[in-house]
């Protein structure tokens, strides 16, 4: 099986939107696509990276504080060990491959904080 046979017997699952009014709708886009260009532009390959250790260590975080045995407790323990997997391979494709920066990894940089500021 290649690549595209995978993408047809699994294709992405997207959510619906609610598509409010023309105006909004145009609002939106204008939003989204303003969005695309600011990380196309700015981010380079390393804060790619960053990002998605972030969504790792958050999903690892609220792992902890969901029930065990939940489906979301099982969502969160795979995309977290899935996206792990993607940066070992990202992070060795090649010598001097991008990377993710090392201080991402702190755990309490994924808690609250004792000022006040919670989770939601």
């Amino acid at each position: 099986m290649n690549n595209m046979d995978a993408v047809a017997i699994f294709p992405i699952r997207y959510r619906k939107e609610d598509p409010g009014t023309a105006e909004s709708r145009l609002e939106e886009f204008d939003a989204r696509r303003e969005q695309i260009e600011e990380i196309y532009n700015h981010m380079p390959p390393e804060m790619q990276l960053d990002l998605i250790l972030m969504f790792i260590n958050t999903a690892e975080m609220r792992l902890r504080l969901t029930p065990p045995g939940t489906h979301v407790a099982r969502w969160l323990d795979i995309m977290s060990r899935a996206l792990r997997q993607f940066l070992m391979v990202m992070t060795h494709l090649q010598p001097g491959a991008p990377k993710p920066s090392i201080a991402l990894e702190d755990p309490s940089l994924y808690w609250p904080n004792d000022d006040g500021v919670t989770l939601n």
